[in-house]
């Protein structure tokens, strides 16, 4: 009995020791299990932190993005108010070119050609939005497959904390059971060991002489009772396996769901591989366009240079061209001295002619009082004539016939006329030996302004030139947006970071759009520059002549100019050259060092800050010539101007001197006989034929007024029109004649008077010109101080695309940060990803520890059949010992 009870005592101390190693096994289980879940936990907010820090960052970068684009924005809207500037400037040119006809067909051919290229450039603008908005539309389906990607893995943790919770619950009973199992046993081993003191206690009764016959009664009333309390206790066990079965089959189940939540893991992985890589094609394709952009911007640079050596030579042409004005303005200026001195003699000696005449004129005074009623009764008539005249304009063909007849008489009788006063011409042609003189001057000015004209045109080639250089350069910019747009949409990806790459791009290619427009408005002002100064050369063209001796000294001075500037187109091409050759070496090693990303971020920002000083240099340059073009037009409008006033006055005093030689002549035939016969004989026959012409003129007038008011719907009849205008037209010349010769008597009265008065108004009216100068030089004044202040609002546009590139640089370095907190996050999943590994391999260990447990539970099974076995052993000891006895 006692190797039994000690037997069975070892096995229910092994039994509570593997059931303590168990409790405390799954425990320290329960702990690493809390702890994995707080680090889940922890992990999980860290992760919704950084995701919520990355979705406001993004959101910052958008809101960058867009102020930047309110910018571009505010910067086409100054543009197109500037455009609107020149519009206006336009139409004021179209209203003052109402006159000049020579030139129409070039300036619609100009307009044509820039309405063209503002085309082009509109649809450039157009494409560009289009492609903008196919970029925000990508990255927009890219944004809602990467939350779609989220939420899915978001999704996926959300299984797998209810699975970790039900796991843990199910551990959490197991161990309950566990732990009222081991009370269970406990007691009983309690019971167990009760139940061994009764027994010694009857034993010892036995020994003290109790009967053997109670003895053995009470003893097998209590081995019933063990029995009895042993299968109970059997069930238990057996209830206990079923229980232990069941977890096992509930780890079975634990054990697949982990291998599909780390084929899951691996699927992630696989994703999240497949993204890194590419990020990485992204990052290959964003720095091989790096090398192109860095490329273009070489080719930018060669081509800016190459413009700016051009706009020096023009400057020099232009300065050289200014010095051979300035000299011809100077003998220009000699020979107006000499022709008003010249004209102040012809005045001394018109004045004394005066003295002369103001003899004849006191008697013949009282003979014109009657003619100068009869003159104004005829100017009155005229000026019916003139009221009536437009109402003869559909006149029929029978009235036209009938005024020719007419006319037809006027005409002889006005050549009877002229055949009486042809004598007394001989002092008009003396006279006109003067004004030939006068003409010759004239003349020998026309070539002077000729000699202008042909400058002034050679200063609009070559602003041609320039424009046309500057079209072909918008033309090339155009292809580079377009280029840049197409590897754009080509390498969007899933990052941010090629996002905001792509956008800067962007945005300096909107920056060198904008500087191409402004190219552009500077070369149209150039235009209208040079068609002002060329309408204003262009009416006096009708009066000018060409003076060989001059054109021969400025085509040579020319030529010379030309070698001049051949012999430093030589030497730019081979400093071009030279440069080219520099800018390939520096474009090998480019390539050779664009390989690392961190060297060629900074190589781009170098070649960045290098296009900004040649953008500085070549808008100073531009500035420069743009002063120099400006100087030079109002200097040669000054000039024009006051030629144009000096030809005006000499054709003024030209006509006057006319005018008074024709009307002493007149004088000189109206004495005597000649004026009764001219008077009775041809003057009141004249007035008479006069009044009735003048009738019939009016009616044609009229007729003419209604034929122009249809002239739409009556085409055909443009031609009889014209004919009728140039008939009437000659018809009012002949009346004008033989009203001069019936106002002989009286001009010839009034030329004294008339002469003072004229002089008088000559010095008015060449002050009024001083003072239009004047005006003329403070509207310039005015518009430069326009160009200035717009000049200093480009300086200001300039500013603010500075500011928001610094901005930009800005946004790149939190972009960067936001991906080494990314790269951050990675590691940390990769260590969440190994914690699960280590927890699946505890699993492991766990499971492993059950499975001792139930070789525990067998062995403890094996030594409850042992102890069965001992028993019935002792109870066949008793018996045999009850039978001995």
């Amino acid at each position: 009995m006692q190797p039994a009870a000690s037997a069975h005592r070892t096995g229910d101390v092994a039994i509570d020791a593997l059931l303590d190693d168990y409790l405390r096994a799954i425990n320290q289980k329960d702990d690493e299990k809390l702890n994995l879940m707080a680090e889940v936990e922890r992990l999980k907010v860290e992760a919704r932190r950084r995701d919520d820090k990355h979705k406001t960052k993004t959101l910052e970068l958008k809101t960058a993005i867009r102020e930047m684009q309110s910018t571009l924005v505010s910067v086409e809207r100054v543009n197109d108010d500037r455009a609107k500037s020149v519009a206006a400037l336009k139409d004021e040119r179209d209203r003052l070119a109402e006159d000049v006809t020579t030139l129409r067909a070039t300036v619609q051919r100009h307009e044509d050609h820039l309405k063209g290229v503002l085309k082009s450039s509109s649809k450039a603008h157009k494409h560009e939005h289009a492609s903008r908005d196919r970029l925000e539309q990508e990255m927009r389906e890219l944004k809602q497959t990467y939350e779609a990607k989220a939420q899915a893995a978001l999704d996926r943790i959300g299984v797998l904390e209810v699975q970790l919770a039900s796991a843990q619950k199910r551990i959490a009973d197991a161990s309950e059971d566990a732990h009222r199992f081991r009370q269970e046993q406990s007691r009983l081993a309690t019971r167990v060991a009760d139940r061994d003191s009764e027994i010694a206690v009857l034993r010892q009764r036995l020994k003290e002489h109790v009967p053997r016959q109670e003895a053995a009664a009470e003893l097998q009333q209590l081995e019933d009772r063990h029995r009895a309390k042993v299968e109970k206790l059997e069930s238990e066990v057996k209830r206990l396996r079923e229980q232990l079965a069941i977890e096992a089959s509930t780890n079975a189940r634990k054990d697949t769901s982990t291998v599909q939540l780390k084929g899951e893991v691996q699927r992630l992985e696989q994703e999240v591989a497949s993204a890194r890589r590419a990020v990485q094609d992204a990052d290959v394709a964003l720095s091989q366009q790096r090398i192109a952009f860095a490329e273009r911007l070489d080719d930018e640079k060669s081509m800016f240079d190459r413009r700016l050596q051009e706009t020096e030579c023009v400057l020099a042409r232009t300065t050289k061209e200014k010095a051979l004005l300035e000299g011809d303005v100077a003998v220009l200026r000699q020979r107006v001295e000499d022709s008003a001195s010249q004209l102040d003699d012809m005045r001394r000696s018109w004045n004394d002619a005066e003295a002369a005449y103001s003899t004849e004129v006191s008697s013949l005074r009282a003979s014109l009082a009657e003619k100068t009623r009869e003159l104004d009764t005829s100017s009155r008539m005229v000026q019916q004539l003139q009221q009536t005249t437009h109402e003869l304009g559909q006149s029929s063909e029978s009235s036209v016939k009938k005024v020719h007849r007419e006319l037809e008489l006027l005409k002889t009788e006005r050549d009877d006329a002229v055949a009486t006063i042809a004598k007394h011409s001989d002092e008009l042609v003396r006279s006109q030996s003067t004004v030939s003189d006068l003409r010759r001057e004239v003349q020998r000015l026309t070539g002077v302004e000729q000699d202008l004209k042909r400058r002034l045109a050679d200063a609009e080639a070559c602003v041609q030139q320039q424009q046309h250089d500057a079209r072909t350069s918008s033309s090339q910019m155009t292809d580079q947006i377009r280029d840049l747009k197409r590897s754009l949409a080509a390498l969007q990806t899933d990052s941010e970071k090629t996002e905001s790459s792509l956008s800067a791009q962007l945005h300096k290619e909107q920056v060198e759009k904008t500087r191409t427009l402004q190219a552009l408005h500077v070369a149209e002002e150039r235009l209208k520059h040079v068609e002002r100064a060329q309408r204003e050369t262009d009416d006096e063209l009708s009066r000018l002549q060409l003076e060989l001796a001059d054109r021969e000294s400025t085509n040579a001075a020319l030529r010379r100019s030309a070698e001049a500037s051949s012999a430093s187109i030589a030497e730019l091409e081979a400093q071009l050259e030279t440069a080219r050759r520099r800018l390939a070496d520096t474009s090998t090693e480019h390539e050779r060092v664009t390989l690392d990303l961190t060297k060629a971020r900074s190589m781009l920002a170098t070649r960045d800050a290098d296009v900004e000083q040649l953008q500085a240099s070549m808008q100073r340059a531009e500035d420069k010539s743009r002063q120099v073009n400006s100087a030079s037009a109002n200097e040669i409008a000054t000039l024009q101007g006051r030629v144009r006033s000096l030809s005006s006055q000499l054709q003024e005093a030209e006509a006057k001197l006319i005018s008074e030689v024709s009307q002493r002549n007149r004088l000189e035939a109206a004495h005597g006989d000649e004026l009764a016969r001219l008077q009775h004989d041809v003057i009141l026959p004249l007035q008479e034929r006069y009044d009735a012409s003048c009738t019939q003129v009016t009616r044609l007038e009229q007729r003419l007024r209604d034929r122009e008011n249809e002239q739409q719907r009556l085409a055909g009849a443009a031609t009889e029109r014209d004919n009728l205008r140039v008939e009437v037209n000659s018809c009012r010349a002949e009346m004008a004649r033989m009203k001069n010769t019936v106002a002989a008597l009286e001009q010839a009265e009034r030329c004294a008077v008339s002469e003072r008065d004229v002089n008088h108004q000559l010095r008015n009216e060449l002050e009024a010109c001083q003072r239009k100068i004047a005006s003329l030089e403070a509207s310039v004044e005015a518009a430069s101080r326009e160009y200035n202040h717009v000049n200093a609002q480009q300086v200001n546009l300039n500013a603010q695309l500075s500011e928001k590139t610094a901005q930009l640089s800005a946004l790149h370095e939190r972009f960067r940060n936001s991906e080494s907190l990314r790269a951050v996050a990675e590691q940390r999943i990769k260590d969440l990803q190994q914690h699960e590994d280590d927890l699946a391999s505890q699993l492991e260990e766990s499971r492993g520890r059950l499975r001792t447990l139930q070789t525990l539970f067998d062995k403890q099974k094996e030594q409850l059949n042992t102890s069965q076995r001992l028993r019935g052993l002792e109870d066949e000891s008793h018996r045999s010992r009850s039978r001995g006895l």
